[in-house]
């Protein structure tokens, strides 16, 4: 269910009552308004719980109290698969305590927490090397943080090692080829992502250049958001022959960077010569950008994307945008 406008007495009133074997598999607390106190009330419920298993957190106003609370209460709680935690304030200490969580929970599937001020003193360290150690963890959420390439690099190294994980959001951290490159050579080495979220950062040709190499053999990505960066005609060539042998893409998000008419007609022709059905978005007058989070339960949903300047009404992220631009969701979340 979707609960609205409950304030914290209301929601420590619904802790009580989700403290149970019994109850919803899916909830949705978003915009609420929410303190840490709520948030606590609802960490210290997850052990007792057995039936919970998506539950949606953005945009309230959660600090670290409530993180690390979570993080304790994850640790017993064996039901829930997926928390968004997106569009808070939770802070390095939430992102360290919920690493030491993910040593020991094996039920959690989905962690989105973008847009929560995380930085590399959390997760090129403690967060990364959890995240390494962590088998069932699926898809990762951490766009519209505070991230440098010491986190991206350590991230991609996460991804070159991985079994498990299929979608890693690192959208709008102002990550630069360094991170690209090293993302790139991850992926030649992984054959579980599906998705790679990367729009809204500084990657140039040198970062085509390299995923151009790794598309040519990649049998497993599926999705590719390289939205709102910086690459150009000088690797729209590599890119277009490696989509066109590439079988496994099926989405693929590259507008709002510097093709000219040339390169978006070289990529949309590679496009059709290899016999791809699914989605080219390369020019305004392609589709918005806005696509689904993975494994959120049926009938819920997150906040919609945020567009860039002078993109078309409607277009996206799964943040998409500046912070500033108001609250933005987890992987590709969409309404």
């Amino acid at each position: 269910p979707l609960c609205s406008a409950l304030g914290d007495d209301g929601i420590c009133v619904l802790a009580k009552a989700l403290s149970t074997a019994g109850g919803p598999k899916s909830v949705s607390l978003m915009h609420n308004s929410l303190s840490d106190r709520a948030g606590e009330a609802l960490a210290e419920m997850l052990p007792a719980n057995k039936a919970l298993q998506t539950l949606l957190l953005e945009d309230n106003g959660f600090t670290d109290a409530a993180g690390t609370a979570f993080a304790k209460g994850l640790k017993a709680n064996s039901t829930l698969k997926l928390l968004s935690f997106s569009d808070n304030s939770l802070g390095d200490d939430s992102g360290v305590a919920l690493a030491d969580m993910l040593r020991a929970n094996s039920t959690l599937r989905s962690l989105l927490l973008n847009g929560n001020g995380l930085t590399d003193e959390c997760v090129a360290g403690p967060f990364a090397e959890a995240l390494g150690d962590n088998s069932s963890l699926e898809d990762v959420s951490l766009g519209c943080n505070e991230l440098t390439d010491t986190s991206g690099e350590a991230l991609a190294g996460v991804v070159a090692a991985s079994k498990s994980l299929r979608t890693l959001a690192l959208d709008d951290n102002g990550l630069t080829d360094v991170t690209g490159e090293k993302l790139a050579a991850a992926l030649g080495q992984n054959s579980s992502l599906r998705k790679l979220v990367a729009g809204y950062n500084e990657f140039t040709d040198k970062t085509g250049d390299a995923l151009a190499l790794v598309l040519a053999a990649n049998s497993t990505l599926e999705e590719l958001d390289m939205w709102s960066n910086n690459l150009g005609d000088d690797c729209s060539e590599a890119l277009s022959l490696a989509v066109k042998g590439n079988k496994s893409i099926k989405t693929l998000w590259l507008g709002n960077n510097k093709f000219s008419i040339v390169g978006v007609g070289r990529m949309r022709a590679a496009w059709k010569e290899g016999g791809h059905t699914g989605q080219l978005n390369i020019a305004p007058e392609d589709e918005d950008h806005e696509y689904t989070a993975p494994n959120i339960a049926p009938g819920m949903s997150a906040p919609g994307p945020k567009p860039p300047p002078g993109a078309p009404p409607g277009s996206f992220f799964p943040g998409g945008g500046s912070s500033s631009d108001g609250p933005r969701p987890g992987p590709g979340v969409s309404v």
